[in-house]
């Protein structure tokens, strides 16, 4: 069945430009003693002295961000921009050649794309064998499903990435959940993920004018992103879509937390970290609740840690902070990954927050995630390893 013939949802055209944020987690677990994080997580939360010393002015960021009174998704996005910007510190794209295009979805709709690569290596006009072809590295933006590609932080990272050798990056603009405009619909699951996948399915039959192999891609995404990501994946392999050769999951989102399966799996960050900094268990809530409707089906597309099966699926490159609410969805997926056969590195930063690189950029650890990350790439690309 193509894309064309799959059945798509219709959105509910309704007024959803304000919205309420809670105190408190909507989805609490009611798991005994969740609240201290459990046996074999729990300790992960104590925070980093370095982060605890600089908590306070993240937080008040972060409450700036929330506490206004007139909350609106149009307001919310430009004030995440400027944030963004003053974070931000190397969004220099230097050493790299960047262009833009579209790819027409399933529904006729036109996706914005970002295509990187290393300067001076346009692809030729012909390609002679599909091993001649880069590494299609295909960028899923974070930001809840409903903060656009310029309010995620994740420009010089792309950067850094498109900056390698015989690598090619290609940043979706997938349509958000919620717009701006004043009657604006929601593109609930599942537009966000039909767009990436379509993405990937244009670049594999276009991949001879890009210079990359069409049986080599790599996603990578992080928050929403890396729970996009990895529905992908597991969507490609369940329609038989060959070529995804590696994911790396930053932070991922891979649960809804309605849906927290309650044994054997360890998932009480929602609950010890509720009140983090940078995202909270109620902005959690938020997010999935706006993306996910009542009547969503397929759960394992929009929920990839509730997927039947994980065999099959490439190797991965999991990274999850400490103090965040995502921990254990984190930690939990690579576990499943790896139980089902599937080669999946796992780190985990103790006592910091989500997204931590792009708040606390001068960190070692920060340091420490960009080299894992740029060298899971390097052996993906070089064949090395676990991809040899």
């Amino acid at each position: 069945m193509t894309p064309q013939e799959e059945q798509v949802a219709k959105p509910p055209y309704k007024s959803i430009t304000k919205f309420d944020l809670k105190d408190a987690p909507q989805h609490a677990t009611g798991i005994q003693g969740a609240s201290k994080g459990g046996r074999r997580y729990g300790h992960l939360a104590e925070l980093d002295p370095a982060f605890a010393a600089v908590r306070p002015r993240l937080d008040a960021n972060a409450n700036a961000l929330w506490d206004v009174p007139d909350r609106n998704w149009s307001t919310l996005r430009e004030t995440v921009r400027r944030q963004s910007r003053e974070q931000q510190t190397e969004r220099s794209s230097v050493g790299v050649d960047v262009s833009h295009g579209t790819v027409r979805a399933r529904d006729g709709a036109q996706i914005k794309i970002k295509i990187m690569r290393r300067a001076s290596t346009a692809p030729a006009k012909e390609q002679t064998t599909e091993q001649d072809g880069s590494l299609l590295v295909l960028r899923i933006h974070g930001g809840g499903w409903c903060l656009d590609p310029e309010s995620a932080s994740e420009e010089a990272e792309d950067s850094r990435i498109a900056g390698m050798p015989n690598v090619v990056l290609v940043r979706v603009s997938y349509r958000l959940q919620v717009s701006s405009g004043s009657s604006a619909p929601e593109y609930t699951y599942p537009y966000a993920l039909n767009d990436c996948y379509d993405v990937l399915l244009w670049c594999k039959i276009n991949a001879n004018g890009m210079g990359v192999d069409p049986e080599r891609t790599l996603l990578i995404g992080s928050g929403a992103g890396a729970s996009l990501a990895a529905s992908v994946a597991i969507k490609a392999r369940d329609k038989g879509v060959s070529g995804i050769v590696g994911q790396v999951l930053d932070f991922p989102m891979t649960c809804h937390p309605k849906f927290y399966p309650k044994r054997p799996l360890e998932l009480k960050s929602y609950e010890q970290n509720s009140e983090a900094t940078t995202i909270s268990s109620p902005l959690v809530d938020l997010f999935y609740d706006a993306y996910v409707p009542d009547s969503a089906e397929e759960v394992s597309y929009h929920s990839p840690l509730l997927a039947p099966s994980l065999a099959h699926m490439p190797p991965a490159l999991v990274q999850v902070a400490g103090f965040d609410p995502l921990r254990d969805e984190g930690i939990a997926f690579s576990e499943r990954l790896r139980g089902q056969g599937v080669a999946s590195e796992l780190h985990v930063y103790k006592g910091l927050p989500h997204g931590f690189p792009d708040v606390l950029p001068d960190l070692p650890q920060t340091r420490e995630f960009h080299k894992r990350q740029l060298e899971f790439i390097r052996m993906c690309v070089d064949r090395e390893g676990i991809f040899s």
